[in-house]
Formats: structure tokens, sequence, C-alpha cells
């Protein structure tokens, strides 16, 4: 079935459908990989047992469960993320739906811009309940949302400035799915406690103890270690007892820095939201090609921040799977994953300290 994009009520209807029906799908693959996850983390106590009783094949048991399981999370977690994505877009076509009958209340009003001194914002209803402002306005940062009341506040009076931005909104009107999919992109991530000035004082900080290059060396050589002597077990029945002194040293060392760790990852947090906005917005304008220059000046702008910012949220998303209570016991006792993690973000700095 084709869908015109250019009959509001029959594109926001049939993009509702697709939505809700996507959403049920991804809900229950959801469901499964929960299940799955369960079954998975089982075996690998399953594995220590046979390997306990004397069978080396419990160390490939276990193996196998570990990176099963960690795959699963992360399996999980995309599922979780697509499963969110989809209610988003089924409440952003229900409230377009709802527009063109007439009700514009789940929309942003403005209220804060309205002025009684303004030469005009305020006989005019340009802000408040019912307003052209809440008629209008799509906006998914706070920054937008000051710029669009900056502009119908303070208008241009040029005849070339206007039709530009006539032109400018007129292509973007032509392809409403590029609105649906910014906004959407822009809403699973809102960043409304977070800012750039977070992100500024993020970049100019420096943990103490990433500075010692020991710590460095041991974030590779000790998980090197407990790899090297699980395979001298299962190949030549070293003792399982030399596993914990490398486990043992893993231990001490996160447990040494482990509360200057959880405040990095915690002033990221208030950060991450920010960041996964700004890629997801970027990604979205990226993948759209509008006839205006405004339009590819904005194109053009952002292809030089968005592989970085990209780059950025991944070892944001990463670093994330530290609050999965097992997985994060795991990968740091075995792994020392949130050094590894903090050293990625290090590197990110020294590499796009000038990138704001």
């Amino acid at each position: 079935m084709i869908v015109s994009k250019t009959d509001p009520l029959e594109f926001h209807k049939s993009a509702y459908e697709k939505a809700t029906s996507q959403g049920k799908e991804f809900k229950r693959k959801q469901t499964f990989i929960a299940w799955l996850r369960l079954f998975l983390f089982l075996i690998i106590p399953f594995g220590i047992w046979i390997i306990y009783h004397g069978n080396s094949a419990g160390y490939f048991l276990t193996a196998a469960g570990i990176i099963s399981f960690l795959v699963a999370v992360r399996w999980y977690i995309k599922l979780e993320r697509s499963t969110r994505e989809q209610l988003i877009i089924t409440r952003l076509h229900l409230q377009e739906l709802a527009a063109i009958g007439d009700d514009i209340t789940s929309f942003d009003a403005g209220l804060e811009f309205t002025d009684t001194k303004h030469p005009f914002s305020y006989d005019l209803d340009v802000f408040g309940r019912e307003s052209l402002f809440q008629h209008i306005c799509r906006t998914v940062t706070l920054k937008g949302k000051t710029r669009l009341a900056e502009l119908l506040s303070d208008p241009v009076n040029s005849p070339e400035a206007i039709k530009a931005r006539q032109e400018f909104v007129s292509s973007l009107a032509s392809d409403p799915s590029f609105s649906t999919e910014f906004r959407t992109a822009g809403k699973m991530n809102m960043a409304e406690n977070s800012s750039l000035e977070g992100l500024e004082t993020w970049l100019k900080s420096a943990p103490g103890f990433l500075r010692h290059k020991w710590i460095r060396s041991a974030s590779f050589f000790s998980p090197a270690i407990i790899i090297l002597l699980l395979i001298l077990n299962a190949t030549i029945g070293l003792s399982t007892t030399w596993l914990w002194l490398p486990i043992g040293f893993n231990s001490l060392l996160l447990g040494r820095y482990l509360a200057e760790i959880n405040k990095i990852h915690g002033d990221l947090s208030t950060t991450s939201s920010l960041i996964a906005q700004l890629s997801g917005l970027l990604s979205v304008t990226g993948k759209y090609s509008f006839s205006t220059i405004e339009f590819q000046q904005i194109k053009k702008d952002s292809a030089d921040v968005s592989q970085s910012i990209n780059k950025l949220y991944k070892i944001f998303n990463t670093f994330d799977l530290r609050l999965n209570m097992i997985a994060g016991a795991v990968l740091n006792l075995f792994f020392l994953f949130d050094f590894h993690c903090l050293f990625s973000l290090k590197k990110w700095k020294s590499e796009n300290s000038g990138l704001l």
C-alpha cells in the first residue's frame, strides 16, 4: 500500500498502525531474549560445577556461557531500545492525528515566553495555550525551543530572508517522515537536565589515577594472565587455585578506585543523555537530502562532528554495561572492564578536546 505524504491524515494513520505492529513484534522478541538470557546465565555455574569435578570441558562450557550471556544482554538492550522507539513513534503520530482534529494540548504552549510588554506577541497570542507557538512547536531540545521563540518574537523583515525561510519550511514539509524520525531521535534521549557546559567540564577534567602507566599495563596483563591460566588448566591440568591471584588483584584494584570510577560514571550519566540525543539527531540529519541551501549547510556542519559524537556515544553506551550487576561483575573481575572504558574515554578526549 502506497501512502501519500501529502495527505497528513493518511500518512499519520498508516505510520501509527505500522509503529504499533512493529512495537508488538519487538516486545515479543524482547520477552524471548529475557528467558534465553536467564538460561545462558545458568550455564555458567553449571560449567564451573563441571570444572570442580575435574572435567576440562567445563572451561569451554563456562566460556561459551559467559560470551553468550553477554551477547544476549546486548541483544536485549537493543530490543528494549527498539521497543521504546516504536512506542515514542506511536505517541508522536497520535499527537499529530489529534492536532488534525484541532486538539493541540499535548504540545508545548511556550508559557515561559509570554511577555505582556512585547510589542505584539502578547496581543497576537504568539505564546500560551492555543497560541501560534503551540500549533507549530515540534522541537525536542531546549535550545531548539528557545530558538523558535526568538524567531517568533523577533521575526525577519527582509523579503529575501522571508522567502528563503518559506522555501526551507516547504522543503521540510515535503517529507514528514523526516520530522517524525528527527523528533523520535530527540525524544529517545531527552536531555532536559544536561548541557554542553557539563560536557565541557568533563572534557577539561582528568582523573589522577588514569595517569599511572602501571594501571594501564595491568588492565591488559591481568586479563591476559587469566586467559592464559584458563588455557593451561584446560590443556595440562594446572590448578585453578592460580586463578585467584589475578582475580584477587583485579578485585583489589577495582576496590581501590571504585568510588572514583562510580563518581566519573555518575557525572557522565548527566551528560550521556545529551550525547545520545546529539548522536541521534546528527544521524537523522545526515540521512536526508533537501534542496535548500540552508539545509545543505546544516548537513555539512553536522557531518564534521557526527562521527566523533557517535563514537563517544558508543563508548558511553558500552560503559553503561556496568549497570548490569552480573555482566558488570564478570567483565570487571576478569577483564577490568571499567578501566578499559575510562582509557577509551581518555583517548577520545585527547583526540576531540576542541570539538565544541
